[in-house]
This record gives structure tokens, sequence and C-alpha cells, in this order.
């Protein structure tokens, strides 16, 4: 029966997170055989190339001084075959360069949503200042607008000093 080589994940840690790759020789008829084997022992995942091992005498080397300083090196894993998955164009994230975009992201946030109010405070004391032929309206349009945002501010403040009180107790 011919011999073949094939490449496994075996466990690392006992826990089986971690895996290492070694190298099993097997003897079967062929290599789908020999991998049906390796997998049935060693479970689908773990088990990715079978190739034959030729019966071959080694050949002799002539052993000069630049093969003997040469250090041989672990095997070569680049031709594992890795089982990647696809992704779907819905796992990533879709980014637009529209404007209504990144306003409905900073409107998602706390400080964009007090952004938003404190504007739109400003712009309708604006327009009811000129409504009524009045500046004061628009400054007591502008008060109430910082208020608000001082209010937001010490509710923020509140919720970080809440917040590493629970953390640290």
């Amino acid at each position: 029966m011919p011999k073949f080589k094939a490449y496994v994940k075996v466990p690392a840690d006992s826990t089986g997170k971690l895996k290492r790759i070694v190298t099993k020789n097997i003897e079967a008829n062929s290599s789908t055989e020999a991998l049906a084997l390796l997998r049935g022992q060693y479970g689908t995942k773990n088990v990715n190339i079978a190739s034959q091992i030729s019966e071959k005498k080694p050949r002799k080397t002539s052993h000069n001084k630049i093969n003997s300083t040469i250090k041989k090196t672990a095997p070569s894993y680049s031709r594992i075959k890795k089982n990647y998955k696809r992704k779907k164009t819905s796992d990533f994230v879709k980014t637009s360069n529209s404007s209504s975009d990144l306003v409905d992201a900073i409107g998602n946030t706390a400080i964009g949503q007090a952004i938003f109010i404190f504007i739109g405070i400003i712009i309708i004391g604006w327009i009811i200042s000129a409504i009524f032929d009045s500046p004061t309206i628009l400054y007591v349009f502008i008060v109430i607008a910082f208020v608000f945002i001082i209010k937001k501010i010490i509710d923020l403040i509140k919720y970080i000093y809440y917040f590493f009180k629970n953390l640290f107790s």
C-alpha cells in the first residue's frame, strides 16, 4: 500500500482552543481514502492535505562548506488550504458620503441631539424675533438655549460620576 502524508490540526492546550499543525503518515489505497481515514479520526475541519510519499531513497548530497552552514527550517505550511468564509456584503458596515447619513449618525448621540436642539432653539428665536421685529426675543431664546446646554452638561457629569462610582464599588 502506498503511504500518504497529511497535515492535521491537533489541540495544543487543554481547552482545545489553540491548535498546532502536525504531519501524519498513513497507508491507504488512494489520497481520498487517506483523507477519509484521517478526517474520521481527527475531524473534517482538522485535516487539510494528503500527498503521496515517494518511496525513493534519499539522494546523497555533497557536504561542502556552504551546505553545512545552511540550517534546516520547519516545513512550509504555505500549501495548506485554508477555509476562509466569504463575507456577505451585509456583514460589512455600509458607509455613505451623503450629508443626511452624517446628520443621522450625529443625531443618534446624546451630544449630537443636544447640539441640534441648541441650534433649533436659536433658529426658532431668530424666526420669532424677525416676525415681531424685536431683537430682545432672540436674546431670550439664546439664553434658553444656553441654559438647556448647561443642563445637558450637568446631566452628563452626573452620568459619568455615577458610572465611576458604580464601577469602583
